[in-house]
């Protein structure tokens, strides 16, 4: 009897173990899948925001920081989209 109880303490304690140190987090890989999407799509938002100024501004030779032009920036910030940012990226 005693055996019985020293093995399935055993075999809880083993289990325990497994589904706290060996299983896959779920719930932290969505949440930053989740954060992952929304700074994706402000990124864009941005992205289109700059655009917009540079379209109905005639903007893109004007200084957004000294030394750096609105269409400078713009084509940085989609450069980084692609490297970082993009579906492929996420789907990784």
């Amino acid at each position: 009897m005693e055996l019985f109880i020293g093995i399935a303490g055993l075999i809880i304690a083993w289990l325990t173990y497994q589904k706290t140190f060996n299983s896959k987090p779920d719930e932290e890989i969505n949440n930053l899948l989740a954060v992952f999407k929304v700074t994706q799509n402000l990124h864009l938002e941005v992205q289109s925001i700059i655009q917009q100024y540079i379209d109905d501004n005639d903007g893109a030779n004007h200084f957004l920081y000294p030394n750096i032009t609105f269409q400078q920036y713009l084509n940085v910030a989609k450069q980084e989209y692609q490297k970082g940012l993009s579906e492929k990226v996420y789907k990784i």
